[in-house]
């Protein structure tokens, strides 16, 4: 699901940055903290907003949706790897 894809992301980058997301932050307030970290990426951006859109909308995600949130952590996941 788009919200296992966001918890997998913060774990990412929690290992990445070996520092544990602060919980009493919101998704946007998480970015912005990326971004002081120097991690600003579109897919970062994109999967946030779709884990915002899933967690917060009375509507099911479309199934190309779930899809791009799957793409998106690959990415990232890509991207962490690289910078390392």
């Amino acid at each position: 699901s788009i919200i296992h894809c966001y918890q997998k992301m913060c774990k990412t980058i929690a290992i990445y940055l070996n520092h544990d997301r602060d919980k009493s932050i919101t998704a946007r307030e998480f970015i912005t903290f990326l971004e002081e970290f120097g991690l600003n990426s579109e897919y970062i951006h994109r999967l946030t907003s779709l884990f915002e859109k899933a967690r917060y909308s009375e509507s099911e995600p479309m199934q190309s949706e779930k899809v791009e949130a799957i793409i998106c952590l690959k990415y990232i996941r890509e991207m962490n790897n690289e910078q390392k």
